[in-house]
C-alpha cells in the first residue's frame, strides 16, 4: 500500500499512515518511517502521519513549513503510575513515550 501511494500519489491524494515501520527492528523502522515521510513531501499531499519513532517525528517539525505535529493528550499520576487518556488532539510533538504505562494497562508483567 504503502509503495502504490508513493508510486501514483498526487498533490490531490490524501495519505494516512499509521505505525509505519512497527515489527521490524527498531532502526529498520525508524528508516522506513523517515523515509517515506520524506518521499511524500515531494509528492506534495496532505498526510496524516501517526508514529511511535520520536527521531522521525523530531526530524519532520524541522520543515515548519510543511508540516504541523499534533499528538493525543494524557496525564501520568506520578505516585500510582497510572495512565489516563485524555482524548484530546493537542498542538506540539508528544512531550513523553508512555510506553511502559500502556504495557502496564494492557496487563504485561512488570518483568
Amino acid at each position: 500500500e504503502t509503495a502504490a501511494l508513493l508510486a501514483h500519489g498526487t498533490p490531490r491524494s490524501l495519505a494516512v499512515l499509521d505505525e509505519l515501520g512497527r515489527g521490524t527492528a527498531t532502526f529498520d523502522g525508524a528508516a522506513i518511517a523517515s523515509a517515506v515521510l520524506k518521499e511524500l513531501k515531494t509528492v506534495g499531499c496532505p498526510v496524516l502521519f501517526a508514529t511511535h519513532y520520536h527521531p522521525v517525528s523530531k526530524k519532520a517539525v524541522e520543515d515548519t513549513a510543511k508540516v504541523a505535529p499534533f499528538h493525543m493528550a494524557a496525564t501520568v499520576n506520578n505516585v500510582t503510575n497510572e495512565m489516563t487518556f485524555l482524548y484530546k488532539f493537542l498542538p506540539g510533538l508528544c512531550p513523553a513515550s508512555h510506553g511502559h504505562n500502556v504495557a502496564q494497562i494492557a496487563g504485561l508483567p512488570e518483568k
